[in-house]
């Protein structure tokens, strides 16, 4: 439960954090060489949409087995704009280690989502090479339970577009990144994790002087192609922020948990948005 009492912050009303996603974990390997790119998200994104296509060359808005499609979940759902998953890919190794997790009602899909990823072992993609399927795991993961300590270190494993004032942050405050983990949690429980909905938090830890103690931060660009062909180009943050938090109600850690856990920002169906936090040493 997400409750704490300060002296400077209102107690949080009774919530739960503790939603259960699915997570998939997908390990391809190239024929040959491959010129992947530094951040291989939006690639991996295009790669996971071709595996989960299904055999009819359209998909009808009447589609038989429309309950059952994950392409649907993916690429289709167009009444929704809330993604009920996130990716993360990483380079490794001359090829791509990749993670999608499905969270609330769309965790049905998964048994039919690693169907279709095994039978799309060594189709071309990236680029046009071949990819073999080195390993295929899933598994049920829930937000951890993570108490703050007197430092805290935030890192941006992939991308991270936070804005305010219609500007991008590129060192964003800890309570940027606090109210984008609220935002992410609340946006997906309340479309498809309805239980665990609303997380609230008082606007007094949000507003907190968080001093930072130390960084090394940079933006990154990424391109990428559409289906129609046009050139999208994103920007995000990457690197590192440690934050003195020993004046922060330890509980506030499981909500930044949340943030990692569902990624925060934007282009998160991208890979952008990968957070991991830390506690730092002295």
């Amino acid at each position: 439960m997400f409750m704490y009492s300060h002296p400077n912050v209102l107690p949080l009303p009774p919530n739960s954090l503790t939603m259960s996603s699915s997570l998939i974990s997908v390990d391809l390997r190239a024929a040959r060489n491959a010129d992947l790119p530094a951040f291989p998200g939006s690639a991996f994104r295009g790669w996971l949409g071709t595996a989960l296509r299904c055999a009819r060359p359209t998909c009808p808005p009447d589609c038989p087995d429309a309950d059952r499609c994950p392409y649907r979940m993916v690429f289709k759902d167009e009444e929704v704009d809330i993604n009920p998953y996130a990716l993360l890919a990483f380079r490794d190794n001359g090829g791509v280690k990749g993670f999608i997790k499905v969270h609330g009602d769309r965790r049905r899909y998964v048994p039919e989502i690693l169907s279709r990823i095994h039978a799309h072992d060594n189709a071309r993609h990236f680029t046009g090479r071949r990819f073999k399927i080195t390993g295929i795991s899933a598994k049920t993961v829930e937000i951890p339970e993570f108490p703050l300590g007197d430092r805290t270190t935030v890192s941006f494993v992939t991308p991270v577009r936070l804005v305010r004032g219609g500007r991008m942050e590129i060192m964003p405050p800890l309570g940027s990144i606090l109210a984008a983990s609220a935002r992410a949690f609340n946006r997906v429980t309340k479309r498809f994790d309805a239980v665990h909905y609303p997380c609230r938090i008082p606007d007094g830890l949000l507003k907190q002087d968080v001093p930072v103690l130390d960084f090394d931060v940079a933006t990154v660009e990424v391109a990428r192609r559409s289906r129609d062909g046009r050139i999208l180009r994103f920007e995000g943050v990457t690197g590192w922020i440690t934050y003195e938090t020993s004046a922060i109600p330890p509980e506030a850690g499981n909500l930044l948990k949340a943030g990692e856990y569902l990624q925060i920002g934007k282009h998160t169906a991208y890979g952008f948005g990968g957070i991991i936090v830390t506690r730092a040493e002295a």
